[in-house]
């Protein structure tokens, strides 16, 4: 949020609150994962910033992400990681996600679990999950 100049109106306890009350309402009673998002909510066209912000928070039943019993066969992707003087991908904006969702997708087409990513320098960088 700081990267984008994105404000919340909340506290972090507030948002906290919002997302037991979500687990509450929608009898979510397993693993659940709960995504908050922010986002820049100007409806217009364009890529200039603005400062109409607004936030969601999901939460959908989750069950075992990767099955890891008897080890994780893994690929080194073709794809590198997106470049921090880039799209700063450590602030987990959503368009960055996509870098990890090509990844994952040719990992998986391979018959692998989990795609590994290289840097531009050819050096392990993070796993696309």
């Amino acid at each position: 949020m700081r990267t984008l100049r994105i404000s919340v109106p909340l506290s972090a306890e507030e948002l906290c609150a919002i997302a037991v009350e979500l687990l509450h309402r929608n009898q979510l009673r397993a693993d659940t994962y709960i995504r908050p998002i922010a986002y820049k909510s100007a409806e217009r066209i364009g890529v200039a910033p603005n400062d109409e912000d607004a936030f969601a928070i999901v939460a959908l039943p989750f069950g075992e992400y990767l099955h890891i019993e008897e080890g994780l066969h893994a690929c080194v992707s073709s794809w590198r990681r997106i470049e921090d003087n880039a799209i700063p991908a450590r602030d987990k904006i959503c368009r960055a996600y996509v870098n990890s969702v090509l990844a994952t997708d040719e990992a998986h087409r391979g018959g692998f679990d989990e795609a590994i990513l290289l840097n531009e320098s050819g050096q392990v960088a993070e796993g696309a999950t």
